[in-house]
């Protein structure tokens, strides 16, 4: 799989929630789960 771009995680993202892939009250993956799944880096803009 190539890299992706942080919109494109997004849209999945959105597609698991409307679909209900992802159920109401379910765990969501970790960051780190997400990271590898998707070969994304694992930053975070905290300030």
């Amino acid at each position: 799989m190539s890299k992706i771009q942080y919109h494109e995680l997004l849209e999945i993202m959105e597609n698991k929630i409307k679909s209900e892939e992802w159920k109401i009250g379910s765990r969501l993956p970790t960051m780190n789960e997400l990271a590898a799944k998707y070969d994304v880096a694992n930053c975070r803009g905290n300030t």
